[in-house]
């Protein structure tokens, strides 16, 4: 590798670790948005083919605990990790 091109790493070697660091938390909201869409599409499933309602409990009481609450953890946690990013690069203003 020639020196330019050292030269030309090392100068955006912060741009691509910046670029890094913010896609993975993104991918992680955006594959748990697509969770929570499913999520969704069967709620929606259960309420409009009339089932009872002690079926409808069960089944919600199961998809709220095993598939939205994580989901929801999880994206919390990667929206925490991008103000994490942000921050290093533009702290808070201390007024």
């Amino acid at each position: 590798m020639s020196t330019t091109s050292l030269s030309e790493v090392s100068r955006r070697t912060p741009e691509v670790q910046l670029a890094h660091d913010l896609r993975g938390p993104l991918v992680t909201i955006d594959g748990f948005h697509g969770e929570i869409s499913l999520a969704l599409d069967e709620l929606e499933r259960m309420f409009s083919d009339g089932e009872p309602a002690i079926d409808i409990a069960n089944r919600l009481s199961s998809l709220l605990d095993e598939d939205l609450r994580p989901c929801l953890a999880f994206a919390t946690r990667a929206a925490g990790q991008l103000h994490e990013v942000i921050d290093e690069f533009d702290p808070p203003r201390v007024e």
